[in-house]
């Protein structure tokens, strides 16, 4: 985990997708970055390979790659304010790469600024 402005909000996003590729969470915001605080997912839709991209297509990552059983849950659990599990490049969002069009739903909580 790394240092963060503890005076920025954060926001929650409910998530479910199934969609083999790249799936947008957060969208990119120019001059800005997408600082994740908490993760929790589940592959409700059978076993899948899951992670979290840069929104650039060049397929960056900014996690490990996840091999999720069936039913399997990831939680990363919500950070203190000033802290953050994984970041993106300034000026680009946040993707969730799936590597099977299997559903994975879940909560990602986050700052963007």
């Amino acid at each position: 985990m790394s240092e963060l402005n503890a005076q920025k909000g954060f926001q929650t996003l409910v998530f479910s997708e199934a969609s083999i590729g790249d799936n947008n969470l957060v969208a990119a915001v120019a001059g800005q970055r997408v600082y994740v605080l908490g993760l929790m997912m589940t592959a409700d839709g059978g076993a899948q390979t899951v992670a979290a991209l840069h929104e650039t297509g060049a397929a960056v990552l900014v996690s490990p790659n996840w091999a999720l059983a069936a039913d399997e849950k990831i939680n990363l659990p919500l950070t203190h304010p000033s802290r953050y599990w994984m970041e993106t490049s300034e000026g680009t969002g946040l993707d969730l790469n799936l590597g099977a069009a299997t559903a994975v739903s879940g909560v990602l909580t986050y700052q963007q600024f």
